[in-house]
């Protein structure tokens, strides 16, 4: 199998699991969400952004 199947099929499995299990509030997230923050974060594993934020 290659990598991009596997790739498909997990991301298959994890929304069938996640989004399937109340899918009242995810269709509701698709219309919009009122974001009042944008964080930009790094992907080094030494900074939490816990600590940043408080």
């Amino acid at each position: 199998m290659a990598n991009t199947d596997r790739l498909i099929e997990g991301f298959q499995r994890f929304k069938k699991q996640y989004f399937g299990q109340d899918s009242r509030l995810y269709a509701s997230m698709k219309t919009g969400q009122p974001a009042k923050t944008l964080m930009v974060g790094c992907c080094d594993s030494r900074v939490d952004p816990a600590i940043l934020t408080d």
